[in-house]
């Protein structure tokens, strides 16, 4: 269970909770490594999704309009676009 005071979320594995803890003491442990890039996260997808900028490699295409996007929700948003 979470330590912080008001917070009531528990966990059953180790991992989880530390990732959670993240969000209360505002680390950001994960860099990015490219040149000039100075960007830091709090979880490594965020981090993952970042690197397709400087990539560009944008995993999720739309079969309509041919966007690209680096997470699959970004994609799922955008069809509904294409739903009026």
């Amino acid at each position: 269970e979470c330590p912080v005071v008001g917070c009531t979320k528990s966990f059953r594995k180790l991992a989880n909770f530390r990732q959670h803890m993240l969000k209360h003491t505002g680390a950001l442990p994960y860099a990015c490594e490219y040149p000039g890039c100075d960007k830091r996260y709090n979880t490594k997808n965020r981090l993952n999704v970042h690197q397709c900028k400087h990539t560009g490699k944008f995993p999720h295409e739309c079969p309509t309009c041919a966007n690209k996007y680096a997470q699959k929700c970004s994609l799922t948003t955008h069809l509904v676009s294409h739903m009026n």
